[in-house]
């Protein structure tokens, strides 16, 4: 299985570069495309240095963000891809999990977010499994900033992430459940960079 990595950054060297050191404890290969929207601080050099493709280009919105990030994951060809801010750090092994966790996953499932949000009202577990080993939640609405999702749903998905927003995930996740999907959440890493904006307008 291909996986491809498609995160987004804005002028936080020091917390990317934590969450890149943590992306390679994952165990498995994949590839990387890092959407920087115009950062000035060294965030592509790194990409770069590895290989990845960097784009490094102005916009204005989240939206336009994840929709160009996701298109250039793409060129990888990717079975799954993981969206995610440039803020989280990996547990050791976290690929290999998902990579499982999608392996197994039965076909409602549409996005597996890879950390585990606190209980709040609009999101409630609605149910508990067991897939590929593993125990997961589906929950009503799973936060936007770390998704992964099978590549071939990514139609269905980009029209739901409108150019000029900044806020989408929690529409898209009430319109995937009006269509009977399931939302769930693995614990594979932590959110480090609360409080601080990682997008500009």
């Amino acid at each position: 299985m291909k996986v491809a990595l498609a995160i987004l950054s804005y002028n936080r060297l020091d917390l990317w570069e934590r969450t890149l050191a943590s992306l390679y404890q994952g165990g498995y290969p994949f590839g990387l495309v890092l959407y920087d929207n115009g950062s000035s601080d060294g965030t592509e050099r790194r990409v770069a240095e590895l290989g990845g493709i960097c784009n490094c280009t102005k916009n204005h919105t989240i939206g336009h963000g994840v929709r160009s990030a996701v298109g250039l994951a793409l060129r990888h060809k990717p079975d799954i891809i993981v969206l995610s801010a440039d803020d989280y750090e990996y547990h050791q092994g976290w690929l290999e999990r998902l990579v499982r966790f999608w392996e197994a996953a039965p076909q409602p499932v549409a996005i597996c977010t890879l950390s585990i949000e606190p209980a709040y009202e609009w999101t409630p577990v609605l149910a508990v499994h067991s897939i590929g080993e593993q125990v997961v939640l589906q929950r009503r609405t799973v936060p936007g900033a770390n998704w992964s999702f099978r590549a071939a749903l990514w139609p269905q998905l980009e029209p739901m992430i409108p150019d000029n927003a900044h806020k989408y995930d929690h529409r898209l996740c009430a319109e995937l459940n009006a269509q009977g999907c399931w939302l769930c959440a693995l614990p594979l890493a932590e959110h480090i960079g609360e409080n601080r904006r990682s997008w500009k307008s």
